[in-house]
């Protein structure tokens, strides 16, 4: 029996050695061997895929923080159109601005008066003022998330009558004023005064039309302090100039428009330094000039 088993096994190993595989059946043992990795593969994979999707899914759909950037990049749209380009020798000027010693303290301060907010003006629809101006109100970058508010101390009696056309501004005896104020945050005109609600930042433009505005000439406003240690001169991107002017708690930006066939003169008084101003004023948008 032994000598049988061995020929068998002999005739067997013989056989086996004749028997050629088809490659394709090779192939396809050895895709179903890669297939069979794969599945194990992924069946090690999968649950991270899923945790990681599922995060992303909830990502997306939990609202983000809510962010307001005070100081946003300067793009090169905004560049191109700013109302002021902040050279270094501008910058020099600005900060080597110093008080001229003629004021005197708690006098003449646009920023340290007490009156409420509520009673500084009349406050107006700033769409409706900016119709009547027929100009779009000046935004700045820096003051994104403040509040646009509109007013005048004679109230509405100014939609009464039409902005005069430039040259003609002597037309009334006396300039009509508007005032465009961007109030931070927080604060209620009904209860803040204007040195509390500037102490937190508020700026404003004060715009003129009609009466004289700036004399035969048409110089922008604070043209008659150059000259002092407080005041420089500030070349807008039109070509004109505007003078920037310290205060005893802020700064004064003052320049003259023509838009529409409309003669402004316009003042934008900030609680901020002179460079700290302009860097404020360079990043406007529809600022008239």
């Amino acid at each position: 029996m032994t000598n049988l088993e061995d020929q068998l096994r002999q005739r067997l190993r013989t056989t086996a050695e004749r028997v050629v595989v088809p490659p394709d059946f090779a192939a396809h043992a050895h895709h179903r061997g890669v297939r069979r990795r794969r599945r194990r593969r992924l069946l090690l994979v999968t649950p991270v895929v899923v945790a990681a999707t599922g995060l992303g899914v909830l990502a997306w759909l939990l609202p983000s923080p809510a962010t307001t950037s005070l100081t946003p990049a300067t793009t090169t749209e905004t560049a191109a159109t700013a109302p002021v380009e902040l050279t270094p020798d501008l910058e020099a000027d600005l900060t080597a601005l110093r008080p001229s010693g003629l004021l005197t303290a708690g006098q003449n301060d646009p920023f340290t008066q007490q009156i409420p907010l509520s009673q500084w003006t009349t406050w107006l629809p700033c769409d409706q003022v900016s119709r009547h101006l027929g100009i779009s109100l000046p935004t700045f970058d820096r003051l994104d998330g403040y509040q646009l508010r509109c007013g005048s101390q004679r109230g509405a009696a100014i939609f009464d009558r039409e902005v005069p056309s430039a040259p003609s501004g002597l037309a009334d005896e006396e300039a009509t004023r508007v005032e465009i104020a961007y109030i931070p945050p927080g604060v209620d005109e009904q209860t803040t005064t204007i040195a509390q609600a500037t102490a937190q930042g508020m700026s404003w433009i004060l715009i003129s039309y009609g009466g004289d505005l700036g004399g035969s000439g048409g110089e922008a406003p604070g043209a008659g302090r150059l000259g002092q240690p407080d005041t420089t001169a500030v070349s807008l991107r039109t070509g004109e100039s505007a003078v920037a002017w310290m205060a005893e708690s802020g700064t004064t930006i003052g320049w003259t428009s023509t838009v529409g066939g409309h003669a402004f003169a316009l003042s934008m008084y900030q609680p901020r330094t002179p460079l700290e101003s302009v860097r404020v004023f360079s990043g406007g948008h529809d600022v008239p000039l």
